[in-house]
């Protein structure tokens, strides 16, 4: 889930899912003025990231890729509350926990007409067309980059942290096109963690095969 960063690099999660993250954004500070918040100005949000750029699971750093084309998706939109996102990511090793027990998989070939498989490749081949639609990895960046830019446009142009963590803390039933369909996002004040939805799967020996409800992640 987005964080914000303080000025000594402390991170604060505003929402982790028990068995997987929902990303490790964070805003990141500016000179500020009078008029601005710290990583704010009149014309710019800046949102960072620390991914696994090198090493053995460099694999990971796709995600990063995918989640600042889809920022700059936005920003040919015209960003948002009037502001562009510039978004930044180092290389630090950190490894995001992933599954697809409650994802879709984009390389399954069950799912090539679905509606939201469908936008997120539509949205590859435009804006990360050197990306691999196929790779999970980056379905997860396109899927937090989503959320993140959902909790920035509840602000309403607020983008003081406090505003940001209230509105991280402020996800109901928000639903989004990578997930499985009946999961969807919720937050509050006294639960940061934005997925506690799931369903069962099986290997039936070519492919990973859902079968039975929804479960709350406490009742699996």
């Amino acid at each position: 889930m987005p964080c914000p960063l303080d000025s000594s690099g402390r991170r604060a999660v505003l929402g982790a899912a028990a068995a997987s993250a929902v990303g490790a954004l964070l805003v990141l500070p500016q000179r500020a003025s009078a008029q601005a918040q710290p990583g704010v100005s009149a014309t710019e949000i800046r949102i960072g990231n620390t991914t696994s750029l090198s090493g053995p699971v460099s694999a990971l750093g796709t995600i990063a890729r995918a989640q600042a084309a889809f920022f700059k998706m936005i920003n040919d939109q015209g960003g948002v509350a009037g502001r562009k996102i510039t978004f930044i990511f180092y290389g630090d090793g950190f490894n995001p926990a992933q599954s697809t027990v409650y994802a879709k998989d984009p390389s399954d070939p069950g799912l090539a007409d679905d509606p939201g498989i469908k936008g997120y490749k539509a949205f590859m081949a435009k804006w990360f067309p050197e990306g691999n639609p196929d790779d999970f990895y980056n379905a997860y960046g396109y899927m937090t980059a989503m959320v993140m830019t959902r909790v920035l446009q509840q602000c309403n142009g607020d983008f003081s942290r406090r505003s940001i963590m209230a509105q991280a803390n402020n996800l109901k039933d928000l639903e989004n096109p990578i997930l499985l369909p009946g999961i969807r996002l919720n937050t509050s004040p006294t639960d940061h963690r934005p997925l506690k939805q799931m369903q069962m799967q099986r290997f039936d020996g070519r492919r990973w095969v859902r079968f039975g409800p929804i479960f709350e992640g406490s009742n699996v």
